[in-house]
């Protein structure tokens, strides 16, 4: 295969390829992708097996484009896989070999990477790193398979290998060179981060094009499709990767680097983007002020001020003819039946909304009468000194010392009430950063505003922020699951599959649900939104004659027709969109009762839980990484030439 080099380009701004196969290696890539992405790296890679013109075709695009690095994800059942290596892995493989001819220019940052994923059930029992054969994935794509690939003079081991346990050192090495990259426009110690919380996307990759000459970093967290909040996936790959991006930023403006004549350098983070403000209080929390001296860190809103520019919150008193607005806490909304709250052992709680121009007093309420130990609630809000019941906005200029009074109420309820913190807010995102920074040693529930779909919103726990401690900042994602165990209560059971549904026990049928319309009429029932296109036929010729088979190509899409989330109700939907939708109040019929061949009905109802090789690959993560910036070294072969030592940022030459 001749590959021209015209259509390889390596740029240091550009995306991560993650190069994995979609058979067998989806959930590892999924982890990847969100552990680079909510880590400040922009990953690449396509969500959807599209067929392989496409994917030729996408490929060449992001690699005519420019990428930065690439990651080839080995995981059991590849050896299956042509695509890789025959148009994935010899690209990438020539691109870290010109990369390492060159020796300088844009094109020498480029480092291809391997994630060692095999042999995952042995991976996930232990994580000392004797279960990875780092020899194994040169047998499996490159000199096992009966057309070697051409090897540009390289093998896969003697390429950085990570296990499972260490894709946070994965990520440390990428934010490393990420940031070495742009040494020459970081002289003035700024680095400026990104940060975005968007819908879920409907494009079948993550990114294409490189990164904002603007923007170091780029931290981006997708919602979940029915709540409308950063999905719990997410989260807890935030969890993982926000510890090593904020070591990452410290290292690039550490106090101990000097200008070229040897004067200290002022150090400068910028915070700018939108989002939900759980993912700003905990980046906040990783920037702390005991780290980040006052005055280092600035966020910048993407709204505008009324004339039209920017709104840039900085971390400095205004003079005191300028104060215009001060926070005021209100007085207590107490629960109206107070004798739940002290029948449960524990710290008293208190639910806290930092309120800015607008809330629903409502939904703190709520949020007050769910918590078991917690008998009021409290608003602190911003205030015009001249006018308390102004509802203007108040300026960004204002920030900082509005961002101490807050702090200050918050730091009283915990160390002088001693209440275990839960808090909502409606306040700017830059001004929760700010707080967060001042509240770093309170340990802070943070909730989130969910709209789930025909439901009236509320308010949900996202996540438990507490910086200074070994597992922090985050030191809990909480599930949004709507039902954690079965509920063996009563319910409502709807049919919305286009068939009648029978339950048998044994063989006597016990109860019928209608179907809710015609299989013809598509708008009664749940289903998958795929799109469909015309593939070329299947030519099959055999002992039984020859004949044309029409063949479709299906690409996966979205749940149409989804009802809302109602407590007490259940619903029958079919095995394929139980399975895509992560919803409990979802099941199948399971267990077919057949009649002469055709199924008549069902013996139970089935449901899903969320992928465990998910979950266990994200807890293996924490453990290799102690929870904190990805402590430990990646697996390596031991053939690898090279005579430095055996860490995350070695390289072999």
């Amino acid at each position: 295969m001749s590959i021209q080099w015209s259509e390889l380009n390596a740029e240091p701004e550009g995306p991560v390829f993650i190069s994995y196969r979609h058979s067998g290696g989806r959930d590892m890539a999924d982890v990847l992708a969100g552990i680079l992405r909510t880590g400040g790296i922009v990953p690449w890679f396509d969500q959807s097996d599209l067929g392989g013109g496409i994917i030729r075709r996408r490929i060449h695009e992001a690699m005519e484009e420019g990428i930065s690095a690439g990651v080839l994800v080995v995981t059991d059942g590849i050896e299956k896989s042509d695509f890789i290596p025959q148009e994935e892995l010899p690209r990438l493989l020539a691109l870290d070999t010109r990369a390492k001819q060159e020796g300088s220019g844009p094109s020498s940052d480029f480092r291809l990477y391997v994630l060692n994923a095999l042999s995952l059930a042995r991976q996930l029992a232990n994580s000392d790193g004797d279960n990875v054969d780092p020899a194994a994935p040169d047998k499996l794509l490159l000199t096992g398979r009966p057309r070697p690939v051409r090897l540009w003079g390289q093998r896969l081991d003697q390429r950085m290998q990570y296990d499972i346990a260490h894709v946070p050192t994965l990520l440390r090495d990428l934010l490393a060179r990420r940031l070495a990259s742009r040494h020459t426009q970081l002289d003035d110690r700024q680095v400026s981060v990104w940060i975005q919380t968007r819908p879920e996307p409907h494009v079948d990759r993550f990114a294409r094009t490189r990164m904002s000459a603007m923007r170091d970093l780029s931290v981006r967290l997708h919602q979940d499709s029915l709540l409308g909040i950063p999905s719990e996936l997410d989260y807890r790959c935030f969890q993982i990767s926000l510890p090593i991006l904020a070591d990452a930023v410290y290292a690039s403006v550490n106090p101990l680097r000097t200008d070229i004549a040897g004067s200290a350098l002022t150090p400068k983070v910028t915070i700018a983007g939108g989002g939900h403000p759980s993912v700003w209080w905990a980046v906040g929390a990783a920037l702390p002020e005991a780290r980040h001296a006052p005055g280092s860190v600035e966020c910048v809103d993407i709204r505008f001020s009324d004339t039209g520019e920017r709104l840039v919150w900085r971390e400095e008193l205004i003079a005191s003819d300028q104060v215009k607005h001060e926070v005021r806490q209100g007085e207590p909304l107490p629960r109206s039946d107070r004798s739940d709250a002290r029948t449960h052992d524990g710290p008293s709680q208190v639910a806290v909304l930092l309120k800015g121009t607008y809330a629903d007093l409502s939904l703190l309420e709520d949020l007050r009468d769910s918590l078991p130990r917690c008998d009021q609630a409290l608003v602190c809000e911003v205030t015009n000194i001249a006018d308390p019941t102004s509802k203007s906005h108040f300026p960004a200029a204002e920030g900082y010392r509005l961002a101490k009074q807050f702090a200050t109420i918050l730091r009283s309820l915990h160390n002088d009430k001693h209440y275990e913190l839960h808090v909502a807010t409606t306040l700017p995102v830059p001004l929760v950063l700010l707080i967060a920074r001042l509240c770093n040693t309170i340990p802070v529930t943070f909730y989130e505003r969910a709209t789930p779909r025909g439901l009236p919103s509320y308010y949900v726990p996202a996540i438990t922020v507490e910086a200074g401690t070994p597992m922090g900042p985050i030191t809990r994602v909480h599930s949004q699951r709507w039902m954690e165990a079965v509920d063996t209560g009563s319910t409502t059971l709807i049919n919305l599959t286009p068939h009648d549904v029978t339950l048998f026990d044994d063989d006597v049928p016990v109860r019928t649900w209608p179907a809710p319309g015609t299989a013809e009429d598509t708008t009664t029932w749940v289903r998958r939104n795929d799109t469909v296109v015309v593939a070329p036929p299947l030519h099959i010729d055999d002992a039984e004659g020859g004949i044309v088979a029409p063949v479709k190509t299906y690409t996966p899409g979205s749940l149409v027709n989804v009802p809302p989330i109602v407590p007490g109700t259940t619903y029958i939907v079919s095995r394929l969109s139980a399975e895509a939708s992560h919803r409990s109040d979802f099941v199948f019929p399971a267990d077919e009762v057949r009649d002469e061949g055709r199924i008549i009905g069902c013996r139970t109802f089935g449901r899903f839980a969320p992928s465990p090789h998910v979950a266990s690959i994200l807890s293996l993560m924490t453990r290799g990484s102690g929870g904190a910036a990805g402590a430990g070294a990646p697996c390596r072969a031991p053939s690898a030439p090279s005579s430095e030592p055996d860490h995350g940022t070695s390289y072999p030459q």
